[in-house]
């Protein structure tokens, strides 16, 4: 995977990056979509303040986690339709 460094960025399609508040990898979702929004890339983050890595397993289950799950799966369908 190239970062937003790399010269081809303009070409970069639209991003949306969920972290989860409890998720060791929070910190690096969020560094990410802030280095992609700087490179001119349409970014969209979403911190699920109350979950923990992996919280997509819960979704259906655990109400905080179908909400995150719907809120990426409302994204993916609004990218894919905008082609």
């Amino acid at each position: 995977m190239l970062g937003p460094q790399h010269n081809g960025h303009r070409r970069t399609p639209s991003a949306y990056i969920a972290v989860a508040g409890y998720d060791p990898l929070r910190d690096d979702g969020s560094r990410y979509a802030e280095l992609l929004a700087a490179a001119g890339v349409s970014t969209q983050v979403h911190n699920a303040e109350t979950l923990i890595h992996g919280y997509l397993g819960y979704a259906g289950v655990v109400p905080a986690a179908t909400d995150a799950m719907d809120r990426g799966l409302s994204a993916l369908r609004e990218a894919l339709h905008a082609t």
